[in-house]
């Protein structure tokens, strides 16, 4: 596996438009221009830049390519911007635009050469015209929609997008929008429906394709799920769903809805299966509902590729340790200790003393010469071993580890007993 994590750096990364419960919160918009000479052919190489007067943040710009063709991207759709249009020996054209938050907007431009006589201009087609009354009452239902949204009138806003997409049913935002409603509204089929119209109309729009992910995943569809992986893959906004759904999941466990997380992190692990930090996450998950079987063999997965993680390694701990499988538990309690032996010791003192307790004295001492292998100073561990001393007849070797635990822990809880067990051994040991 590759060594995917998102950690707390990814948490701060939310890009909130893409995700399946907020698709289009943002007001983001894009703008598809084409631009052409005076006598329509595809003009390379113009320079477009958009500004607004309102901020110096949220503009961009494009070069057009061979086909007359470049896109900006607007981060906020709900300002009026400047558009400017420039190539050497042409005449500039400059143009203010508002477009439709969440949409796509085409346009066309044509540039005239200086001395040509013609005039630089903004081309609208007969169609576009005929089109524009039906257009007004479809982004007119579709703000409708969105603030019935807003207030949490679900319903409402399901009867206004569907309107919108009647109207006008090139609109890819309210297909998209349609999808986000239905979902909440667990309409799972029409939501599926929508957001497969709304990637048609634009193939690019990655809060399209998580919206048919998340469709087809609730649906079951695996085909139609694959096959969007596959398209968010192709069109490079995967990493992005990731991240958007990695981060929700993420705001679900900060606020303890455990089944909303861990829907989550699984549907980030089936967008990309080598996300590492979404198996660990699953894990806590599950030793914290005490599906501890589930819990210890999702920590072995983690450990697979990432060797040594410690949290990992003490799920799996915990893990066989509530499962009852005690020679696994101390195998992973040991794995622990090479990494954290101040959290594993307490545990592996309490495995010794269980041990002494039970009668099982060369065990305990085995276990307690571990622990101190690990953790010289543990005070406790000394006072145990010199009680498994003690018991085998090893006076000399009790009275060492005693003496050494009073040096650790002169006011110990058990200080009192070690030195009256000293001031015993001191009386029948030979030559003290």
């Amino acid at each position: 596996m590759r060594d995917r994590r998102l950690g707390a750096r990814a948490v701060g990364v939310v890009i909130a438009a893409l995700s399946a419960g907020t698709a289009f919160a943002q007001a983001q918009g894009r703008v598809v221009s084409t631009v052409l000479d005076e006598r329509g052919s595809p003009l390379p190489a113009v320079r477009i830049t958009a500004t607004t007067k309102r901020t110096a943040m949220a503009g961009g710009e494009c070069l057009t390519g061979a086909d007359g063709r470049c896109t900006i991207a607007l981060i906020d759709a709900t300002m009026t911007y400047d558009f400017v249009l420039m190539k050497q020996g042409f005449q500039r054209l400059e143009v203010s635009l508002k477009i439709v938050f969440g949409t796509t907007d085409t346009r066309t431009f044509q540039l005239a050469s200086e001395g040509s006589g013609a005039e630089s201009r903004v081309v609208v087609s007969a169609e576009d015209r005929l089109s524009m009354g039906e257009t007004r009452l479809g982004v007119l239902k579709l703000v409708e929609a969105i603030e019935a949204e807003r207030v949490g009138d679900l319903e409402s806003a399901l009867v206004g997008l569907r309107d919108a997409v009647r109207l006008q049913p090139d609109l890819a935002a309210a297909h998209a929008r349609l999808a986000s409603v239905a979902l909440r509204l667990g309409l799972a089929e029409e939501a599926a429906s929508a957001a497969k119209r709304a990637v048609d109309l634009d193939p690019a729009s990655a809060a399209a394709l998580l919206l048919r992910f998340e469709a087809c995943r609730r649906l079951g569809d695996e085909d139609g799920a694959a096959e969007t992986i596959a398209a968010m893959r192709a069109r490079g906004s995967l990493a992005d769903a990731v991240a958007v759904v990695f981060n929700e999941a993420v705001d679900a466990l900060n606020h303890d809805d455990l089944r909303s997380a861990e829907t989550s992190f699984v549907a980030a692990l089936e967008l990309d299966p080598d996300l590492d930090d979404a198996s660990l996450a699953l894990t806590d998950i599950a030793a914290r509902q005490g599906r501890w079987r589930e819990a210890a063999a999702r920590a072995d997965d983690v450990l697979r590729s990432r060797p040594g993680h410690i949290r990992a390694l003490k799920i799996r701990y915990v893990a066989r340790r509530e499962l009852g499988e005690a020679d696994a538990a101390r195998e992973a309690l040991l794995a622990v200790a090479a990494v954290d032996p101040e959290w594993a010791a307490p545990d592996l003192f309490n495995r010794g003393s269980n041990l002494y307790n039970a009668g099982r004295v060369a065990e305990a001492k085995v276990a307690v010469t571990e622990l101190l292998g690990l953790v010289p100073d543990y005070a406790a561990a000394h006072y145990l071993l010199a009680l498994c001393y003690d018991r085998e007849g090893d006076r000399s070797a009790a009275r060492k580890h005693l003496e050494r635990y009073l040096e650790l822990a002169p006011d110990g809880a058990d200080a009192a007993s070690a030195r009256r067990l000293v001031a015993i051994l001191e009386g029948s040991t030979p030559g003290s």
